[in-house]
């Protein structure tokens, strides 16, 4: 499922093996558990398990936790 399907404060597990974030993100690898805030854009805000905000791609591959 693509992070732009999950619903609004979902934790989920990215899957994807390329995370595409913006320059000034943190970086978000594969096997990472993020809590998604919400879509905007292109871009997903999420919550790293340090409660740092992140983004990544909206079309992420992840999976419900």
């Amino acid at each position: 499922m693509e992070a732009y399907e999950i619903k609004r404060n979902t934790k989920v597990r990215v899957l994807s093996d390329e995370v595409r974030t913006p320059p000034s993100s943190l970086p978000i690898n594969k096997g990472d558990i993020i809590t998604i805030l919400n879509e905007d854009g292109m871009y997903c805000n999420c919550l790293d398990k340090d409660n740092n905000r992140v983004y990544i791609s909206a079309l992420t591959e992840v999976e419900e936790i």
